[in-house]
């Protein structure tokens, strides 16, 4: 089920999440492909509210079997575009149910997200199934025509699942940008791909020793 609507309808005032992510993504000391990647941990009050406003509206919660897993706030393009693979139809391999705010108004010319409406749990047993190869993810009987554009004012939020094939649109040129805050949850009945498990493993790992180090580092210089 994709749900489309407006940070609006949770009492968020578009511009000041505009105000806040923009520091936020500033403030970020190394921006991978132009993504700014935080936990929990590492989000001010403001972004806490947002999550605990997201999670009670559409039950994102513990009863659920839900966890944060990221937010990410990216601002992609037509360099960005052209050398992902994000603009295929695909699954992800870490299932998540996903929210994506707009911060700027998006339409066809500069990258609106597509995803097609389905049942999550039709793909399931494929994503299980996976392996880590080069387009082992991509959905390739599916014509891009039959996929929902999803299009709007900053502000515009849709909630999804990832198991729902879904892709980025083309950039008309290299002036378009589409501003987007993400915000992830992983749920602890959708397992990771059973010949990925370790691989993720030591993704995870790797990834907690380097935000071990970066705080280490940032209180030795206060």
């Amino acid at each position: 089920m994709i749900i489309e609507t407006h940070v609006n309808e949770i009492g968020i005032n578009i511009n000041e999440l505009l105000v806040e992510c923009e520091k936020l993504y500033s403030d970020k000391v190394i921006i991978k492909k132009k993504t700014a990647t935080f936990t929990r941990e590492n989000l001010n009050q403001y972004f806490i509210q947002l999550i605990e406003k997201l999670e009670r509206k559409y039950n994102i919660n513990k009863l659920n079997n839900f966890k944060l897993r990221a937010v990410r706030i990216e601002k992609n393009d037509l360099h960005k575009n052209n050398t992902t693979k994000l603009n295929n139809p695909h699954i992800d391999y870490n299932r998540n149910k996903k929210v994506m705010i707009y911060l700027n108004e998006v339409s066809d010319e500069n990258g609106a997200f597509n995803i097609y409406d389905c049942d999550p749990d039709s793909y399931e047993n494929f994503r299980n199934n996976l392996q880590l190869h080069e387009n082992a993810n991509y959905i390739k009987n599916l014509d891009k025509e039959n996929f929902k554009s999803i299009i709007g004012e900053k502000g515009k939020m849709v909630i999804f699942d990832t198991n729902c094939p879904h892709f980025q649109g083309k950039f008309k040129n290299e002036k378009f940008i589409r501003f987007n805050i993400r915000i992830d949850w992983e749920n602890s009945k959708w397992r990771y791909p059973k010949k990925l498990y370790w691989w993720k493993f030591l993704k995870d790992l790797e990834n907690i020793i380097l935000r071990c180090i970066k705080n280490f580092k940032l209180n030795k210089n206060n």
